[in-house]
Parts: C-alpha cells; structure tokens; sequence
C-alpha cells in the first residue's frame, strides 16, 4: 500500500490536454474543468438568451483558448475565460434582459408539444 501511494505521489499527470507549441518546448494545459466550464457556458448562454449568445459564447471561448495559445500563456485558462464568461453573461443579460424559462427555450424552438395536442393527434 505504501508503494502505491509513493507511486501516485510521482505521477503528475491529473485530467487535462496538455498541447505543446512551437520550438521552444513551451506546453499549455488545458484541464477538463475548463473544457466542461466552455461547455456547459455555452448552453446556457444559448437556453438562457438564444441561439445568437450561445454563438458568440462559442466565438469567444475559442478565441479566448486561442490567445492563450498563441502567447504561449502559463497561468490557467480559467483565469482569462472566467471573467470573460461573466462578462458577457452580463451583457447578455443587459441586451436580452431577463433569462428565457425552459418552458419559453422549448417553445421557441418548437420542442413544447403540450399533452392535449398529442391526444388529438393520436
């Protein structure tokens, strides 16, 4: 048993992309709780407000990895695209004002089909 703990001690691998740039060796990671944070960031920006702020919060998550790639940056992704996802969450919410409910989300895209509906179709 204490091997094994000593082993894991070793190991510094945790759940994370780790992407290596240009020649001087330099390595960007990516962790998977910054991948799920994009993720779940954009359905709820496209649930919330529409299909347009899902949009534009897919633009900027993928320009926001981008740039950290491209200046070889060595902090954590979350440290830029954190505040930038609240950032635009707040302006979303200042344009489109209040968040849609899912009943109004299902609705506008045509996924409400109340019971009654399908009693009479049947």
């Amino acid at each position: 048993m204490i091997g094994t703990i000593s082993v894991a001690r070793q190991i510094k691998v945790g759940p994370r992309t780790v992407l290596g740039l240009g020649q001087r060796g330099c390595w960007v990671s990516i962790g998977l709780g910054d991948l799920l944070i994009m993720t779940l960031a954009i359905l709820v920006h496209r649930k919330a407000f529409g299909r347009t702020p899902g949009l534009a919060t897919l633009a900027t998550s993928v320009a926001a990895i981008s740039v950290a790639l491209s200046l070889h940056a060595s902090i954590p992704l979350m440290t830029w695209l954190g505040p930038l996802l609240v950032l635009e969450y707040l302006v979303w919410r200042y344009w489109c004002g209040s968040e849609r409910t899912a009943w109004q989300y299902l609705r506008a895209n045509n996924e409400y089909r109340p019971a009654l509906d399908r009693v009479r179709r049947a």
